[in-house]
């Protein structure tokens, strides 16, 4: 569009791109701002609507990039906002202000051919090259492992049922179902 306003870095030989660099002015501490890009309304010039900021971790060394949108009348990475990733206009991910990660969280009626998660990798060697891994943390005593849970709609009422599979702290599988009744948090 010939109204918007671009910012354009070439290299100079062929294989050389183009690069910007932020620094800290002076020695940084942890958890001080490296750099950022910040995006305005030209509503409320002051106001930040969306960020991408880097941040100084635990050393000079390393760092965490941090995404944060805004909500309508929130602030900046509240629990309203989300960042979302599109492919071709389509939204095909999302991480909302609670931490959860939808991928092609549709909920189309009746199913369709979509995957919600596909997750593909050849393996020749089992447990010693690749695989999906739901690790339990807690540490001091025995527990067991973090259940895969399948969620259904019961009835007309909305009512819940779920089906578990989960490792037992001794190495054995269970497999389980709870009946109709409320929604499990």
């Amino acid at each position: 569009n010939a109204n918007n306003t671009i910012l354009t870095l070439k290299g100079k030989a062929a294989a050389y791109g183009g690069i910007i660099e932020m620094s800290n002015h002076g020695t940084s501490g942890n958890g001080q701002t490296l750099g950022a890009i910040s995006y305005f309304d030209p509503a409320t010039a002051t106001t930040k609507n969306a960020e991408i900021e880097v941040l100084r971790e635990s050393a000079d060394d390393d760092a965490k990039m941090v995404f944060k949108t805004k909500a309508s009348g929130g602030t900046l990475g509240q629990a309203s906002s989300a960042i979302i990733a599109q492919v071709d206009g389509n939204e095909g991910m999302r991480i909302d202000g609670a931490g959860q990660v939808h991928i092609n969280g549709t909920t189309s009626y009746p199913e369709t051919s979509e995957h919600p998660l596909l997750v593909q990798a050849g393996m020749a060697n089992g447990l010693s090259n690749r695989y999906i891994k739901l690790q339990q943390t807690f540490t001091g005593s025995a527990k067991d492992g973090i259940p895969i849970v399948w969620e259904t709609n019961a009835d007309g009422s909305n009512n819940k049922s779920y089906g578990y599979i989960r490792t037992k702290a001794d190495g054995t599988v269970a497999i389980g179902n709870k009946a109709a009744g409320a929604a499990v948090a």
